[in-house]
Parts: C-alpha cells; structure tokens; sequence
C-alpha cells in the first residue's frame, strides 16, 4: 500500500484542467503574483481522496473526522452536508479538511501515520477460519436438535 501512495504522491499533477473545463479561469491566469500550488501536496479534491484513502475511510467519514479534529466537536450532519456539497461542487476543501489531508498525506510518506491518532478506526482483523467452522458447526448443531424436539413433540 505503501507503495501505491508514493507512486500516486509522484505522478499527481496539480494542473487546473478541470477548472478551465467548467468555465472558470485556472488558478494561474486569475493573479500572476500568486505563488503556484505547492508540489507538495495534491490539489485539494485528490489530496482529500488520497488522505480518505491512507485512513481507509470514504470521503464523507474524512470530512467528519477532520471536522471533529479542527473543532472538538462532532459536526452537526447540516455543517458536513453543507462543506461536503461546497467541496463536490469545486473541489475546493475547507481549509480544515484541507489541513488533517496534507497531515496523512506527510506522515504517509515518512512513513509514521498512525490512523488512530486521526480518528480513523484500525482494520478489522480477519476473522479466523477455526472460528467460523466451530460457530458454523454450533448452528447447525442447534438447528438439528430443534428439528429433532419439533418432531419429536409434534410425534406423541
């Protein structure tokens, strides 16, 4: 996995094609003495999918994790609503998600992220296949014996 982020983090490009395409100006041709997006980092849309991606949540979890990492609190589903739409619509992130994104996508690449200190819960260990054949074998244990007393009460 390791691997795939850092193939991603090199090949991403921080073009505004997509802006062009929906009608507005690239970020470049709007002011010429602002500084051009930092290669460090992704533009914001993929910079947030990449993150979500790293913590193995959706985008949405993403945006209510950061939030409750910005504010303390748990955002109100209104709020989430209302910034996940803004950012669906321009692909442009609220400086919150914006910084807990650039977070994962750093300590992915020194290779010290941690998704528990981000809110993200660890993945579910694969259940051991002992286990399900003992529970499987249980039910069908169970199953038999209460089949074997329907029948036997419904004989006499």
């Amino acid at each position: 996995m390791l691997r795939n982020l850092k193939s991603a983090l090199r090949n991403h490009s921080n073009d505004n094609s997509r802006v062009a395409s929906r009608g507005r100006r690239p970020a470049a041709a709007i002011s010429s003495d602002v500084a051009p997006v930092s290669a460090r980092w992704p533009a914001d849309g993929h910079a947030v999918a990449l993150a979500a991606a790293v913590l193995r949540v959706n985008e949405f979890e993403f945006f209510r994790l950061a939030w409750r990492r910005w504010h303390g609190t748990d955002g109100g589903e209104r709020d989430l609503d209302r910034a996940f739409g803004q950012f669906l619509r321009t692909a442009t992130a609220p400086v919150w998600a914006r910084q807990m994104s650039r977070d994962v996508i750093d300590r992915a690449r020194a290779g010290n992220l941690d998704p528990t200190e981000f809110g993200a819960a660890p993945p579910a260990a694969p259940e051991d296949p002992a286990r399900i054949r003992a529970l499987n074998d249980i039910f069908w244990l169970l199953t038999a014996g209460a089949v074997y007393a329907v029948l036997r009460i419904g004989g006499m």
